[in-house]
């Protein structure tokens, strides 16, 4: 712990919160990821709350190893497009898709093709790196690399 702040916890009302390393974790399809992060957290109820932009860098580092590992899946579509803050229709436009089109692949009712999955790698890797290589994208997708069971960031 790195010090008490002025101000109660918003879950127990009762505990003061104090800046501590945790860790997060969350799963996209078969793969958990990792990462430590700095958090709020409540000395009395133990509830850790992570900052928007530090939780949303975890999310976009995650979305990258994706990427580079050439994953292609349905919630690996929908993890992306959420990362990168997009909303479907958003997304189905820039693909030149309908909406309607995009759901199907999401849900895993219609396969994702190879194309569209390298626009949303290459946009997540421009988002994470600030650089894009289309062709990578359409080389890891052909050949994927499988990612371990936990993937630490």
């Amino acid at each position: 712990m790195t010090g008490p702040r002025k101000s109660l916890c918003p879950t127990c009302r009762e505990g003061d919160i104090y800046r501590r390393k945790t860790v997060v974790r969350f799963d996209v399809g078969a793969v958990t990821f990792e990462s430590e992060s700095v958090a709020r957290s409540c000395d009395n109820c133990n509830e850790s709350l992570v900052a928007g932009d530090e939780l949303r860098g975890v999310e976009l580092r995650a979305a990258a190893k994706l990427a580079a590992a050439g994953v292609s899946s349905a919630k690996t579509l929908q993890f992306c497009r959420k990362t990168l803050g997009l909303q479907s229709a958003q997304l189905a436009r820039m693909l030149g898709i309908e909406p309607e089109t995009l759901s199907r692949w999401e849900r895993g009712k219609r396969p994702i093709p190879l194309g569209a999955m390298a626009i949303v790698h290459a946009l997540v890797s421009k988002a994470a790196t600030g650089k894009s290589n289309i062709s990578e994208c359409l080389d890891a997708l052909q050949n994927p690399t499988p990612l371990a069971g936990v993937v630490r960031l």
